[in-house]
């Protein structure tokens, strides 16, 4: 009981200082209630910055290509993306707060908001909205404005976005994993020139297959040393066709440095090297996983030598889950395109 009082004062404290450093910045820096919320071009917006308030920041950089960039490093999931710069263009105003709960609120919001800070392409800001808790009804969204024009708006407002029903705060999380884009491999339009599959434990498994770019009637499969195999044309066109969407079921894995170390201290199952039209390379090791101890309980399932739902995944120089019904699809040698017994 006390260490939860000892919190509860610490919040009352930092809302007190929050509403404070409001007061003095609306007085010094603006006077005016700034509801414009929305920022109809997207196109225009280069750089989203969202801070959670826990110690949790994503940083979001526009490119030329089909991925925004995610913490300088990363591939940002497009649909998350697009889902802000929607609730960015569809933003505005439901209703003002009213003038009883108005200093409440605004001191609700400085204490505990989601900060999204808004840039240009040219690195200038354009706004920031501070996004609160939903309304009572969870139809709203307390939220607060600030500009580089006007400062920080002297109101809070609840807000909306057209045509959504419900509340918008969990839209600007700044959970690195969540916002991650989660693919091993993206070829919606098949711009791929070779996939290169090798099988360090089966002998003779690996195999090669290139793919011209006239690609329907003159798909090759062969060693890898260029041996040419026979294999039906349905086969292979089958197995890139898979090469379209393959993703990631999870980063978040419960596992020690040593369990880690463990897995990759061990020859992969699968080795799987796709190359495009441009040179671009991407690589996945495949490692089969050791069934969780529950399988052994069901009768018939005690002999079951690999999880029949996940494997690890190593690739980018992370450690990964993904699902069974994913990976199965390109997991093959070379006797099952084959048509042939492995």
């Amino acid at each position: 009981m006390k260490g939860n009082l000892k919190y509860l004062i610490l919040a009352v404290v930092l809302a007190a200082a929050a509403y404070s450093v409001w007061s003095s910045n609306s007085n010094g820096r603006s006077s005016k209630i700034l509801s414009d919320f929305a920022i109809e071009d997207t196109a225009s917006i280069g750089r989203i910055f969202i801070d959670d308030g826990q110690g949790n920041t994503v940083n979001l950089i526009r490119t030329e290509g089909r991925f925004w960039v995610l913490n300088d490093s990363l591939k940002a999931m497009p649909h998350h993306v697009l889902l802000l710069l929607k609730t960015f263009a569809g933003a505005g105003v439901q209703s003002p707060v009213s003038d009883a709960s108005r200093e409440n609120v605004m001191r609700i919001i400085l204490a505990d908001n989601r900060r999204v800070e808004v840039y240009d392409r040219n690195k200038k800001w354009i706004k920031t909205w501070y996004v609160g808790r939903s309304t009572q009804n969870s139809q709203g969204t307390y939220a607060i404005l600030e500009t580089p024009e006007d400062g920080l708006s002297t109101e809070p407002f609840v807000i909306e976005m057209r045509g959504f029903r419900g509340y918008l705060t969990t839209r600007f999380h700044a959970n690195v994993n969540d916002w991650r884009w989660s693919g091993v491999f993206y070829h919606p339009k098949l711009d791929i020139s070779s996939i290169e599959v090798r099988l360090p434990k089966r002998e003779n498994g690996d195999f090669k297959i290139l793919i011209p770019k006239d690609r329907k009637e003159n798909l090759k499969m062969m060693t890898l040393e260029g041996e040419p195999l026979e294999a039906p044309l349905i086969n292979l066109s089958t197995y890139v066709e898979q090469f379209k969407t393959i993703n990631v079921g999870t980063f978040k894995l419960e596992m020690s440095d040593f369990q880690r170390d463990s897995v990759l201290s061990q020859t992969p199952d699968f080795r799987i090297h796709v190359t495009d039209y441009d040179g671009n390379e991407e690589s996945c090791d495949i490692f089969f996983k050791r069934p969780p101890p529950i399988y052994k309980e069901y009768q018939g399932l005690s002999d079951v030598s690999f999880d029949p739902e996940r494997v690890f995944l190593y690739f980018n120089g992370e450690l990964a889950l993904g699902q069974r019904p994913t990976f199965d699809k390109i997991m093959y040698g070379r006797q099952e395109l084959m048509g042939q017994q492995p």
